[in-house]
């Protein structure tokens, strides 16, 4: 899969479920004020069935997925 199909899918489920208007790929999700405190659990779940993905604990760090382009990049790395 391509970083921008990655990128696209998840700027789709954050306007789509959260209603996410961020300015670019980089704007911190966790600053713009519109998650609350089960979106970090929801982006796991989301990530986990549509990458086809088994997250264990210990493999990412939340302070790490805070963006789209952070998101990404740790996706086109699990999945390569």
């Amino acid at each position: 899969m391509e970083l921008l199909e990655i990128k696209k899918r998840i700027r789709d489920y954050l306007s789509n479920f959260f209603h996410l208007n961020l300015k670019d790929d980089s704007t911190n999700i966790f600053e713009s004020g519109g998650v609350n405190s089960l979106f970090f659990i929801q982006l796991l779940v989301f990530i986990e069935k549509n990458f086809n993905l088994q997250l264990q604990e210990g493999e990412f760090d939340v302070r790490s997925l805070t963006s789209v382009n952070a998101i990404s990049e740790f996706l086109l790395n699990k999945l390569s």
